[in-house]
């Protein structure tokens, strides 16, 4: 039962790499109670975990229930990756619901778990610290996000990090027009190497501004 869960898990991830998000969707909930019959609490926690990754964007309070079913499960068990995965997604709900307080803490919490397995997932996080950062105009975001490129330096074969080369040129510049050129150039290159889970997440992503009309992203 377990190997046919895994099978299925497989298929629905192998979609949702495709950007086929319905396909995947259906498969993983096809698979979730497979795990749950045998008490597979890693591939339910797994299951749990992407299901909320994939409706976090449109529908938030659904993925925000399955990342936290999902957390209780990987506490369970002690796994910390998956435990920092779920609270960095719970974090970017709250983010884009600009619940700014409760994002930061979220990504702090994230960001102890990712270092105390030294995980290189921490280079997102940074980035949103600093953008948040901006936001409260704490002077820390340079820090953030050059922290974020020297990870992603770390994987010189990862096909994704042209594309983050050119985001953390987008954060840092002042001028906006090189902004702009930066993050389509960013965009284009995510595109091309099927990273479109990428551009949703820190592209197309809206804006995010506080009282005053600064910008986060």
């Amino acid at each position: 039962m377990v190997g046919k869960a895994n099978c299925i898990q497989g298929i629905g991830l192998l979609a949702r790499f495709r950007s086929d998000l319905n396909t995947a969707r259906e498969r993983l909930d096809e698979a979730l109670p497979l795990y749950r019959n045998v008490g597979a609490v890693m591939g339910e926690a797994n299951c749990l975990l992407i299901l909320g990754d994939l409706a976090w964007r449109s529908e938030p309070d659904t993925a925000r229930e399955r990342l936290q079913d999902a957390l209780r499960l990987y506490r369970k068990i002690g796994d910390v990756l998956g435990e920092a995965n779920c609270i960095y997604d719970i974090g970017e709900i709250a983010l884009s619901r600009a619940e700014y307080s409760a994002a930061r803490q979220l990504f702090e919490d994230a960001l102890a778990l990712y270092r105390s397995v030294a995980h290189r997932y921490a280079g997102p996080v940074l980035i949103r610290k600093g953008q948040l950062a901006q936001l409260s105009a704490s002077g820390a975001a340079r820090a953030h996000f050059d922290a974020a490129l020297a990870l992603f330096e770390r994987e010189p074969k990862n096909l994704a990090l042209p594309g983050w080369r050119a985001f953390h040129a987008a954060l840092v510049a002042t001028d906006a027009a090189v902004a702009a050129e930066k993050r389509e150039e960013a965009r284009a290159h995510w595109t091309r190497v099927g990273r479109l889970d990428l551009v949703d997440r820190f592209l197309d992503l809206p804006v995010v501004r506080d009282e005053t009309g600064s910008a986060a992203a």
